[in-house]
């Protein structure tokens, strides 16, 4: 029981951080770097045993998301276990390969609707959830 609660205080505090970073509007993202081409790498950890039902409930959101204004590459990945000694993998880690035009646009994908809808239909399968948000370094 209390192993649940945890996990349930995990998943809103990941949804809470994610919902509090869609609608962050602070002098920050102001900057010139905000009309910069971004990229996401996400990572998505699903609960045992969910792996199947969570990505296809992904999978069938990527059009939506592949439609979106200034989204450029939306690209759900798995681990591929392999004898590099430095690699660690996850077979409950979903990691999401993103590529947006601006950091504007990744903060409206963040709230469209059919985000939410997805978050809804996965949050009972959903261990934690974290994001980097990487620019390309200056040449």
């Amino acid at each position: 029981m209390k192993k649940s609660m945890l996990l349930v205080s995990i998943l809103l505090l990941s949804i809470i951080a994610i919902s509090l970073f869609a609608n962050q509007k602070d002098e920050k993202s102001k900057t010139s770097d905000s009309s910069k081409m971004i990229n996401v790498i996400a990572s998505i950890e699903v609960k045992e045993g969910h792996l199947d039902e969570f990505t296809k409930i992904f999978v069938a959101n990527v059009p939506n998301v592949l439609a979106e204004e200034g989204c450029i590459e939306y690209i759900p990945t798995i681990d591929v276990p392999t004898n590099i000694g430095v690699q660690k993998t996850n077979k409950n880690i979903v990691t999401i390969i993103e590529k947006w035009e601006s950091l504007d646009h990744l903060y409206a994908h963040l709230k469209a609707p059919h985000m939410n809808t997805y978050r809804e239909k996965v949050k009972d399968m959903v261990v934690g959830v974290s994001i980097k948000v990487l620019k390309e370094v200056q040449k």
